[in-house]
């Protein structure tokens, strides 16, 4: 089984632009889209950004949910939940397509009013995302770095690199 995986960074969030989701999805076929910037209040009701064919997965975050997945209603998967940690705006799938594919989309960000360093966040996420990679991973999403800047010295990013 061939599956038509993508991410999309949507800039802006996604409640304006659910009808640009929706073609996407639709035109292309796609059968899991991971979405980064989503940027959705905790509380949001995601009944309100469902797309017929598709099921929804956000990921666990006390304040906003910026990353999150749309997956074909033919697509047998399971959330792992239990390998992934809330507020690293990360979530892990185990597709069940006979490769025993696993799917984790990232958002690197950092909010300055959390009490951690942005290199301590991504930190984090890095050793999340470590724990979860087997054999057959696939790490999609937007990791908020520019490989073309890696030797300038005033980009902020660089120790990322």
């Amino acid at each position: 089984m061939v599956l038509k995986i993508a991410t999309w960074n949507l800039c802006l969030g996604l409640f304006h632009k659910k009808d640009y989701v929706r073609n996407l999805l639709y035109e292309n076929n796609i059968d899991i889209l991971n979405l980064q910037e989503t940027e959705l209040e905790k509380d949001t009701d995601l009944n309100n950004l469902n797309i017929k064919g598709y099921v929804i997965e956000a990921e666990e975050n006390d304040k906003k949910i910026r990353v999150l997945t749309y997956i074909k209603n033919t697509i047998l998967y399971t959330r792992r939940s239990d390998i992934e940690s809330p507020n690293l705006h990360l979530i892990i799938l185990d597709i069940k397509n006979g490769d025993n594919l696993r799917i984790i989309t990232l958002y690197r960000t950092f909010n300055p009013q959390d009490k951690i360093t942005a290199r301590a966040f991504f930190g984090k996420q890095l050793e999340a995302i470590e724990r979860a990679t087997g054999t057959n991973t696939i790490l999609l999403g937007d990791f908020n770095l520019d490989e073309r800047k890696r030797h300038m010295v005033n980009y902020n990013q660089r120790q990322h690199l």
